[in-house]
């Protein structure tokens, strides 16, 4: 694995981490992109309390979206790293 490889994984993990501790930064980023697919809130019951937290966390507590948190994590790092790569080339 390459270094640009293993610090893509490492973010990726740190991201799918924050989902899973409740972090705000992550959580949000998830729930965007979620909202964006039209799967925020999906399969549960919505009440005026609910928060985009409850959704997100409902949303990983399968197979499917645990997936999805996986897939989504991955492409957010690689995202990440090249707008990193760009910064330090200009």
């Amino acid at each position: 694995m390459s270094y640009r490889e293993h610090k893509i994984a490492q973010t990726a993990e740190l991201l799918r981490e924050g989902v899973y501790d409740g972090a705000l930064g992550p959580v949000a980023m998830f729930a965007e992109h979620l909202a964006g697919n039209g799967s925020l809130g999906l399969g549960m019951t919505l009440h005026a309390g609910t928060t985009v937290e409850q959704m997100v966390e409902h949303y990983v507590s399968d197979g499917d979206g645990q997936i999805e948190l996986s897939a989504w994590a991955k492409d957010e790092a690689e995202g990440q790293q090249i707008e990193a790569e760009m910064e330090g080339a200009a």
